[in-house]
């Protein structure tokens, strides 16, 4: 049973005979399955969604099947929506009875694929236009949709002329909601408030996002994707929003740039010139203060674990730890035991130089970010929030940006237990932890993120602002810098004509791709629109590609490119030209940070997740040194320099067996007798160092009457003693 809510009728132009006639077999045929659906669907008891999805998350391998149901869903309200512009919200009421069989529900779900393209190419013959009415609450049940059309008119026999907001009133006294088929309350929109970022996270709803390495390959509006990634988008979907109209004409547009004001763009901090080390530039983000909040819980988390063998962790040895760490995929290993080996295939004499394994392994073990004992209820982020916060409010005090900035979406990998892990088949890293990143274009630094975990995502209602839960996480990135003339350029999750309306009223000019179903958007196959503020257009190149700007001027910009089909210049728009050139600056990050990433599959996420920001740290740090100095310093240089800075500053050389190695193949050696003990007739003796010690064959005990008294270590003569002094390992 499909209800439809509306907060105006649709107002029905005339319509010639023929016309009608072409559509309404496919519309009746439509029906007839709607029909159909209501006998498999209305039976059960269950009478809300919210109980659904509940029982589909916790038992999902139940007789239902939930990805039918999640697609019934989606596409039955992604069709209405589209054909009938006037209503805000299409309610689903879906008391689902238990399918038997997977391929009852699978055969089904065909069958409705097949018939939503008959209804859709039928409907398309419609000339409708909006005509909002002030009455609200228009239900019909299949029976009353079929008889809506009939000879041109509604079925009440209402003229052409007649106001719609009457005939709705009308319809609406005569027949009054059914109570046993329509009581449920629950529209479709809940399901967008229950997880508002299921867009492009979920793992059931892939993101269609546009992650591709060629910039000028833009989103597609790729309607299949696009239906399923909408039935999360709240953007579009709020139920109490202010009135936005947006007339689009084909007048000139004439953008309105807001000055921008770039003599405080840069590096703030003054003490960093020239002179600087890379160090400094990295430790100027990664603040003591970050580094005493880390010292502090994670000596307080080794106590409460009763650790064995703690050794309270002082700053130098933390900054000794953290070098190590990044250190460790310049030297790709199996495990990280491998980094203490002493095989001299796997040697890396800078690990066992510096800190002991065992040493190590402890504090990753016991490294923390928070006290456990104080975490508060449904913070999900509590384990590492306060350390992240700190980190942002570095970035942002110590560089502010230039005029053009980019949002898009980053991933973290992470395929362990995660109750906010998401699911984006365009990324490189497709499962994991997804962050909203904000960059400067300019320098591509990280200005700041915000973390998604599900609806809990740190969002509150207050501050959505009629824009959409989309739209209120690119307010929260942007408001620092809102009313100063930037440029915001975003893909097509996150522009809509709403989005780029709040952003002129703050003095920021907008760009990006953009669904051409977005509310508010020109209807019909068109080249361009303009409105007061707002550009769209649409271009086709290997593709469909739908632009909405407010800052650039309708024209075609000729490159010196060549097509290879037609052998001319190729020519592009100018916003799609401006966009390709802004837009990558978080791809570029991710790729600069794959080959230098040093996480690892065993850590937690919350410890995935603090390394992470190290690495967005680091690409910040070497962006922000490129300002200052003119000789260009790749990032791996720049990231093997802060390690060796980092070393070189805290590290303390230990007193190691190796520090006498250099001393035993160098020096000359004799062997002498063992002294016997004080008081023993027996002849002295040690235990072989070689023979116990070796790495090429199995070691085992073996006593021995010489030594030598240069290394002090007892031998073997033959050929223990040789051995010793001649060969690095053995």
């Amino acid at each position: 049973m499909v209800g439809l809510t509306t907060d105006g009728a649709p107002a029905m132009l005339q319509m010639r005979d023929k016309e009608l006639a072409e559509m309404m077999s496919d519309i009746k045929a439509f029906i007839i399955k709607l029909e159909f659906w209501k006998k498999i669907l209305i039976e059960s008891d269950t009478r809300h969604f919210p109980v659904l999805s509940e029982k589909i998350s916790q038992n999902p391998l139940e007789p239902y099947d939930s990805k039918y149901h999640v697609e019934i869903v989606s596409n039955l309200k992604d069709d209405f929506k589209n054909r009938f512009k006037d209503f805000n919200e299409i309610a689903i009421v879906s008391p689902f009875m238990e399918i038997d069989t997977q391929k009852s529900a699978n055969s089904i779900t065909q069958s409705f694929s097949e018939d939503r393209n008959e209804f859709c190419k039928a409907m398309d013959h419609l000339n409708t236009r909006n005509s909002p009415s002030d009455i609200s609450g228009l239900q019909c049940d299949p029976d009353e949709l079929s008889n809506f059309f009939i000879d041109g008119v509604p079925s009440s026999g209402i003229s052409s002329g007649v106001d719609a907001s009457q005939y709705a009133s009308d319809r609406k006294t005569l027949n009054p909601p059914k109570t046993s088929m329509l009581d449920a309350d629950i529209y479709l929109s809940d399901v967008s408030e229950e997880d508002p970022f299921l867009d492009s996270g979920s793992e059931y709803c892939p993101s269609s996002e546009d992650s591709e390495s060629d910039l000028d390959e833009l989103e597609p509006e790729n309607e299949q994707e696009n239906q399923q990634e909408e039935v999360g988008n709240v953007g579009d979907n709020i139920t109490h929003q202010t009135v936005l109209e947006i007339i689009w004409t084909k007048n000139e547009f004439l953008p309105k740039i807001h000055e921008f004001d770039t003599t405080n763009s840069g590096v703030k901090d003054q003490n960093l010139d020239e002179n600087s080390k890379e160090v400094d530039y990295f430790l100027s983000l990664f603040t003591e203060n970050i580094v005493d909040v880390i010292l502090d819980e994670t000596n307080n988390y080794a106590r409460q674990q009763n650790a064995k063998n703690w050794k309270h962790l002082e700053r130098s040895e933390f900054y000794v730890f953290l070098a190590l760490t990044l250190l460790m995929p310049r030297n790709k290993k199996v495990n990280l035991k491998e980094y203490w080996s002493q095989n001299h295939l796997l040697l890396s004499p800078a690990f066992s130089k510096h800190m002991s394994r065992d040493r190590y392994f402890q504090l990753q073990r016991y490294l923390h970010f928070s006290n456990n004992e104080i975490a508060p209820p449904g913070n999900r982020l509590f384990k590492v929030e306060n350390v992240l916060n700190i980190m942002k409010e570095n970035f942002q005090s110590q560089f502010y940006p230039f005029q053009n900035l980019v949002i898009d979406e980053s991933m973290i990998l992470f395929k362990g237990r995660l109750s906010f892990k998401q699911y984006i088949k365009t990324k490189k890293h497709r499962f994991g932890i997804k962050l909203y990143v904000l960059c400067d274009c300019e320098t591509g630094i990280v200005l700041d993120f915000i973390i998604y975990c599900g609806k809990d995502t740190n969002i509150k209602a207050e501050d959505k602002n009629n824009l959409g839960t989309v739209g209120a996480v690119v307010a929260k990135l942007l408001e620092p810098y809102l009313n100063k003339g930037h440029s915001l350029y975003t893909d097509n999750f996150y522009t809509s004509p709403t989005l780029s309306t709040f952003l002129l009223q703050h003095k920021t000019n907008s760009c990006g791709t953009v669904r051409q179903n977005r509310k508010h958007m020109p209807v019909g196959d068109t080249d361009w629109r303009s409105s007061k503020n707002l550009l769209a257009i649409k271009w086709k190149d290997r593709r469909d590609v739908v632009m909405l700007t407010s800052m650039h001027e309708n024209r075609m910009v000729t490159l010196p490119k060549i097509n290879r089909s037609t052998y001319e210049n190729v020519i592009k728009p100018l916003c799609v030209l401006e966009y390709n050139r802004q837009m990558g600056a978080v791809d570029r990050s991710d790729m600069m940070l794959s080959s230098v990433d040093c996480t690892r599959k065993c850590l937690k996420w919350y410890k995935k997740l603090f390394l992470h920001s190290i690495n967005i740290t680091l690409l910040n740090a070497h962006a922000m040194f490129s300002t200052r100095h003119t000789k260009k310093t790749s990032f791996a240089n720049f990231h093997l320099a802060v390690i060796a800075q980092l070393i070189e500053r805290y590290g303390i050389v230990k007193s190691i067996h190796c520090d006498l190695g250099n001393a035993r193949l160098q020096n000359r050696h004799f062997p002498v007798s063992v002294p016997r003990k004080p008081g023993s007739t027996k002849v002295g003796s040690r235990r072989c160092w070689v023979c116990s010690h070796t790495k090429q064959k199995q070691a085992k005990r073996k006593e021995s009457s010489y030594m030598c008294p240069e290394c002090d270590v007892g031998l073997c003569v033959v050929p223990c003693f040789k051995i010793y002094h001649t060969e690095a390992t053995f």
